[in-house]
């Protein structure tokens, strides 16, 4: 599987044949990091310190929080 781009972000896992849009972020992500415990559970994290989650490997991500908003100034 890999992950590709800067503020629009693609997925390929078909030996990069192909790739699908999978998340339009704020800024450009930093991380992207599967749960070992959970494997269809990733998370991506973006340069404003905002989290988002995918519950199904990757196809799709949902906002989860913003850390510098949400946690670090409540």
């Amino acid at each position: 599987m890999v992950y590709a781009g800067s503020v629009n972000h693609y997925r390929s896992s078909y030996g990069l044949a192909t790739f699908s849009h999978i998340l339009e972020a704020e800024t450009s992500l930093t991380d992207i990091v599967f749960a070992p415990s959970a494997p269809d559970t990733v998370f991506a994290i973006a340069e404003g310190l905002t989290l988002y989650r995918s519950t199904d490997a990757g196809l799709t991500f949902d906002r989860f929080i913003n850390l510098r908003s949400d946690v670090l100034n409540p």
